[in-house]
């Protein structure tokens, strides 16, 4: 599989988690685990980032995405305490359009698109570990 179709993948990865998060947070159900939230690699995204090549972490996008991608784990951890404690609505605020959760979620999202569509421009289709 290329690195290009690897990165659609990913950012599906990370719309499954969201809708899981979402769930979980709105219903105050789930297998979520603030210990775990915290941790930038124990989701399938973070999993699938940490897994690329070294040649593919010292990629500009590289970096961005995986910065952008821990400060979105900060953010769910927030919200995730908040449920914790019992603020329901503070929680599904912290996680609401506008809100720094959403913004990096946007923003990694974006970054992702560009690196695939600089994959695209430079002709490397094929990732290291194919």
């Amino acid at each position: 599989m290329s690195l290009s179709e690897e990165i659609m993948d990913a950012v599906g990865y990370h719309g499954n988690w969201k809708q899981r998060f979402r769930h979980a947070i709105e219903t105050g159900t789930g297998d979520f685990v603030v210990e775990q939230i915290k941790n930038d690699n124990q989701c399938d995204f973070g999993k699938w980032l940490y897994s690329l090549s070294a040649d593919e972490k010292n990629s500009s996008h590289w970096s961005n995405i995986q910065q952008l991608h821990a400060k979105f784990h900060i953010e769910a951890t927030r919200s995730l305490e908040l449920a914790a404690q019992g603020k329901h609505n503070d929680a599904e605020n912290a996680i609401s359009k506008g809100s720094n959760y959403a913004i990096l979620s946007c923003e990694m999202t974006m970054a992702m698109v560009e690196w695939k569509i600089s994959l695209s421009d430079t002709g490397n289709l094929t990732s290291g570990s194919s």
